[in-house]
């Protein structure tokens, strides 16, 4: 049996080993704590370093033409339209269209004469045939000119009004000094606005005082504000939504057929996005590093080995008070994520009973509309179930930029105008003479002018308004195929079907098959070729299911 002494000299050498490899255990935990975070943050600093470098180098365009081919195109448009068309400091050609240029040129097999002037003396080309297209001039400016033709938009542009004071409205700009490159008519300034011939010119006016406003596109606003240093002067007002695109003369027609396909494809394969984040959003448009991030994944492995890391050093540098008050303020942020969860549920509740008043409201004016025309009792439920049929049929690259919501509601309202049309000329049993027809024809525009009081309704204006358009331009407004809206176009469709499968006072119903087969024969004429073909797949049962309950007009 050991003594009392022999215990303690058995038991101390224990005790005094522990904490010794206690402390030889958490110095090294330390040191590679301190290596981990130490390569960490080496890393972090490269990737900003990247970020920052990326971010603000000038981009150069990637795509050159290869020009070894028989047929050469002229092609012209604006030398100082940054960031669309301009020539950097060295010397080049640079920018969204110039690269967008190059790509297509390649595609069609032609070698590229690219020439970058004054925007007057780029349209004087085209018009004198010097050139055979000109680059991203607005496609409503070539509906007002029907020597003109245009392909597939390429670009959407917002203008907004410039100057040293904020606007909210057009009226404000009554009676001030204006600038503006292009024609805009729609705004009723026509005394105010002085065209000129470049944005340098008209930018360089506003800097020295001689203009109090100007209107262009806010990508090329903004570049001017950083070239010329004004900052004093900000955006404001956002006046017009427009679209450009390659514009050829009218006898261009087969160059235009040509370039379409490969503008659909350029769509369809993300190029144009491509474009849009190397020349617009990527130099031009101030990208923040969450932003910047988020479009680079591989960054966030290095910020989680950071947060763990971190995570671990103080787990084992804070003591167990500091844990306790850790562990406090964990149940105070608990609580405080239950009441946020607790305020989103109920937001979103109110949401949706917000949206549930809107249909209501919205089917309780459409009930009106059919109480004043018997003819139209159930069509616009008819065409909205029809259109969205249709939407829930097409290939996910034709759905991008509708929102089916939006969709829905303009289906439903899409002939809400005739509410400020004569009964007697609704009710009319017999043929509409040309007078009683032109009063008809304005109830796309009355449809717009009711849903512009709403501004939640602003996206669908257009789809409303010209979904009588033809694909031959024979339509109400006269407005060429490939400027129609999609939706627009899905909307005709549907209408049309409802049409003609619908009992009126002056005509009976058809059945299904004879109303695919008018549609059949009037596609590519009044109609959507690729909308009908995918319409005229969609099962019958499914079509006569689309009819509403209350709806006794329809067989």
């Amino acid at each position: 049996m050991a003594t009392e002494s022999e215990h303690h000299s058995s038991d101390q050498p224990v005790h005094d080993r522990t904490p010794g490899k206690a402390q030889k255990s958490g110095k090294t935990f330390e040191k590679v704590f301190i290596l981990l975070a130490s390569a960490l943050i080496v890393v972090v600093s490269i990737y900003l370093a990247y970020f920052y470098v990326n971010n603000h180098r000038e981009p150069r365009v990637r795509i050159q033409p290869k020009n070894c081919y028989a047929e050469t195109i002229k092609v012209v448009t604006d030398i100082d339209y940054n960031p669309f068309s301009y020539v950097n400091a060295e010397g080049e050609y640079a920018g969204f269209d110039v690269e967008l240029m190059n790509e297509v040129a390649n595609r069609l097999e032609v070698n590229l004469d690219l020439k970058l002037m004054n925007w007057s003396e780029a349209q004087k080309a085209v018009f004198s045939q010097e050139a055979q297209i000109i680059l991203n001039m607005e496609t409503d400016y070539v509906a007002q000119d029907h020597s003109l033709i245009s392909t597939l938009p390429t670009v959407e542009k917002q203008y907004v009004v410039y100057g040293r004071e904020i606007v909210t409205s057009v009226a404000q700009l009554y009676g001030r000094r204006v600038a503006s490159l292009h024609s805009l008519p729609a705004l009723g300034l026509t005394r105010e606005i002085t065209y000129l011939p470049s944005y340098a010119s008209i930018f360089d006016g506003l800097k020295n005082g001689h203009f109090d406003f100007v209107v262009c596109p806010i990508q090329v606003g903004n570049y001017f504000l950083e070239k010329l240093k004004l900052t004093d002067i900000h955006p404001s007002y956002a006046v017009s939504h427009v679209y450009g695109a390659m514009v050829l003369l009218e006898n261009n027609r087969e160059l235009r057929d040509r370039i379409n396909p490969i503008l659909r494809d350029l769509w369809r394969e993300g190029f144009f996005d491509y474009l849009t984040e190397k020349w617009v959003h990527h130099y031009y448009v101030n990208t923040t590093f969450v932003e910047y991030i988020t479009r680079h994944p591989w960054i966030w492995p290095s910020a989680f080995l950071i947060i763990f890391t971190a995570a671990l050093g103080i787990m084992y540098m804070r003591s167990k008070a500091r844990e306790k008050a850790a562990h406090r303020e964990y149940e105070r942020q608990a609580k405080y994520i239950k009441t946020i969860e607790f305020q989103r549920q109920k937001l979103i509740e109110a949401n949706r009973a917000s949206e549930q008043r809107t249909l209501e409201i919205s089917e309780a004016l459409i009930s009106v509309l059919g109480a004043r025309d018997p003819n139209l009792n159930g069509h616009s439920q008819h065409v909205q179930n029809l259109t969205l049929l249709l939407y829930e049929h097409l290939p996910q690259a034709l759905r991008i930029g509708i929102n089916r919501s939006d969709l829905s509601y303009a289906a439903l309202f899409h002939d809400v105008g005739k509410m400020g049309i004569p009964e007697r000329i609704l009710n009319k049993p017999s043929k509409l003479d040309d007078d009683e027809w032109a009063i008809m024809k304005k109830h796309p525009r009355i449809s717009t002018d009711i849903l512009s009081s709403v501004s939640s309704f602003k996206t669908i204006e257009n789809w409303v308004l010209y979904h009588h358009e033809r694909i031959d331009g024979r339509g109400y407004y006269g407005i060429p195929g490939e400027t129609i809206p999609f939706a627009a176009k899905m909307i005709a469709v549907a209408d049309t079907y409802s049409a003609i499968t619908m009992r009126r006072s002056y005509k009976d119903s058809k059945s299904h098959e004879q109303a695919v087969a008018v549609l059949q024969e009037v596609k590519g004429k009044q109609l959507d070729s690729e909308l009908v073909d995918i319409f005229c797949t969609i099962d019958p049962e499914k079509l006569s299911a689309c009819a509403p309950a209350n709806l006794g007009a329809l067989q």
